[in-house]
């Protein structure tokens, strides 16, 4: 019994010894590759200065680096945005009222302050002259979008 467990021990050496060879070896690897990675690193961090500063160079100077390209010339084209959509009378009204109806009610989210909204929105167009004001402020704002538009 003794001699089998003497194999063991042999064999368990012999394999520790295996290993602690592998280790050393992957050890060298890994400070190898982690030395050549920083040096590459430093090189391009250099070669990327070295360009800034070539460019700094050049446009104190006022020769430009880059050649024009004939065809970015076409994509060069302003391009004109066309004016805001007008607001509707209920958006009007709804962007004055959410603030309110946020500060009284904090913790509310977005969907309820919509609903709450939506709700005094249909309560007020029921009323004779309720939503008049909002109605003149969504006109004046078609009135901009169609002067915006003409020019």
């Amino acid at each position: 019994f003794s001699e089998e467990i003497e194999h063991f021990n042999k064999l368990a050496e012999q394999d520790k010894a295996r290993y602690d060879e592998e280790m050393r070896v992957y050890k060298a690897k890994t400070a190898a590759y982690e030395e050549e990675k920083k040096a590459l690193e430093y090189y391009n961090q250099q070669l990327k200065t070295q360009a800034a500063l070539q460019l700094y160079e050049q446009a104190i100077s006022g020769t430009s680096a880059v050649a024009p390209n004939p065809a970015s010339s076409k994509s060069s084209k302003v391009v004109i945005q066309p004016p805001k959509k007008p607001m509707s009378a209920f958006v009007c009204y709804s962007a004055d009222k959410r603030g309110e109806i946020k500060a009284k009610n904090p913790g509310m989210e977005f969907a309820e302050v919509s609903r709450v909204v939506s709700e005094e929105w249909s309560k007020l167009r029921k009323r004779k002259n309720g939503a008049k004001k909002w109605n003149t402020l969504a006109a004046k704002d078609r009135e901009r979008y169609e002067k915006e538009l003409a020019e």
